[in-house]
């Protein structure tokens, strides 16, 4: 169902982008979100995902469609632990995991009314989650440096979302208008393999992994600000 969906997301914007010409206006969003993983995925996290999310669309001349790109990077854990370097004491560091998700998706937005102070809309989404988790090295310093990427995968993503922009104010000098964003989706994610808060081991300096594998279903909400301009 993901590859069809896709595909008709990307038809659905050229048909419109040839029949009534290039967009005039863009939108750009920046929110904080908040993650709530859902059926096995949220038996094996069993925490809210926290993050941000980006969004720019165009709108497809004066119709009421918009179609763009939504990235939004979320955090579902972490876990730290302290070691000795080279068995000195004096050299001791904290070692943390983070897990986190990366969505990737296109959207085709319906947004029927575009003048009012509230203005509702409708998102078909279709895309990707990566999945991956890191380890850094902290000192307790100025600095944290990123030592590798343990664990990674992917999914294919589609969803339905709805939202709405409440205008805050405009610009008229240069026709930019700003909005409160409120938006609420639900994105069926593929399977994948995954760690999670607690999945790395090490034990007598052997490393071990305790991997999970279930579909990557996440309910957000996002709340933020927008521009149209």
């Amino acid at each position: 169902m993901t590859k069809p969906l896709l595909v008709t997301l990307i038809a659905l914007g050229f048909i419109f982008s040839s029949h009534i010409g290039y967009a005039r206006h863009f939108h750009g969003s920046m929110a904080f979100s908040m993650g709530f993983p859902q059926g096995e995925f949220n038996d094996n996290i069993d925490r809210i995902a926290l993050g941000v999310d980006l969004t720019f669309g165009v709108n497809l001349g004066k119709s009421p469609f918009m179609m763009g790109i939504d990235l939004g990077i979320l955090n579902y854990g972490s876990d730290k632990r302290f070691e000795n370097l080279y068995d000195l004491p004096e050299l001791r560091f904290q070692v943390k995991h983070d897990y986190n998700m990366l969505q990737t998706l296109v959207f085709l937005r319906f947004q029927p009314a575009k003048n009012g102070r509230i203005q509702p809309y409708i998102d078909a989404l279709a895309g990707f989650n990566y999945l991956w988790s890191d380890t850094s090295l902290d000192d307790n310093g100025d600095e944290e440096i990123r030592l590798a990427v343990n664990y990674d995968d992917f999914a294919f993503s589609y969803g339905l979302g709805g939202g709405l922009l409440i205008k805050l104010g405009r610009k008229k000098a240069r026709g930019l208008e700003s909005f409160v964003d409120l938006r609420v989706r639900y994105i069926f994610g593929g399977k994948a393999e995954y760690l999670t808060k607690g999945s790395i081991l090490v034990e007598n300096q052997e490393l071990t992994y305790l991997v999970y594998e279930s579909r990557t279903d996440l309910l957000t909400l996002q709340i933020g600000f927008g521009f149209n301009f």
